[in-house]
């Protein structure tokens, strides 16, 4: 089942992440990588199995390939925002691409997407922007109910399963 941590993960994060990318073996390994720490994970690799999962499995984060066959990242972004409506979790998208134009991110960024990210990564780059997105949500999120809090132990959670940002998140739990 997709949303199952890997065998060497520890208890699962309540977060979840759709990769809306066809571009190779990356998106692949980042799902493992993710998995591997706790995070529900899906794949798709076009624009319409992007919608529909948004849909159905309502992730917390997407991230989304600039160029998706079918549905670019400008038209996804475009319907989530038509659709917010109908959708009951507000995602935050990420957009990836290896296509470094200051319009490509202008357009992103005003189009809603929470952030942009430049190809190719490491999976520990997109875990760090998770995290950073996750504690957001938590200190904006006070006001909402239970199901919507982050406490920290999810952060903690997150983090023990990933030896390269443990003290970064740890640091941070402390100064709380």
């Amino acid at each position: 089942m997709a949303s199952q941590p890997g065998a060497n993960a520890g208890a699962q994060s309540n977060f979840r992440v759709l990769i809306a990318d066809d571009e190779g073996p990356g998106p692949r390994r980042l799902m493992d990588f993710l998995r591997e720490r706790g995070f529900g994970v899906e794949q798709v690799t076009k624009g319409k199995s992007a919608k529909e999962k948004i849909r159905d499995w309502q992730p917390h984060f997407v991230i989304c390939d600039l160029m998706l066959p079918e549905c670019n990242a400008p038209a996804l972004l475009a319907w989530m925002k038509s659709e917010a409506h109908n959708l009951p979790q507000k995602s935050k998208i990420f957009v990836t691409s290896a296509h470094n134009v200051v319009e490509n991110i202008r357009e992103c960024i005003t189009a809603g997407a929470s952030d942009y990210i430049v190809k190719p990564y490491k999976p520990e780059d997109i875990l760090t922007r998770l995290i950073f997105h996750i504690q957001n949500k938590r200190e904006v999120g006070a006001g909402k109910e239970k199901s919507n809090q982050l406490e920290g132990a999810d952060i903690y959670q997150i983090a023990k399963n990933c030896r390269t940002s443990v003290e970064m998140i740890e640091k941070w739990l402390r100064s709380r």
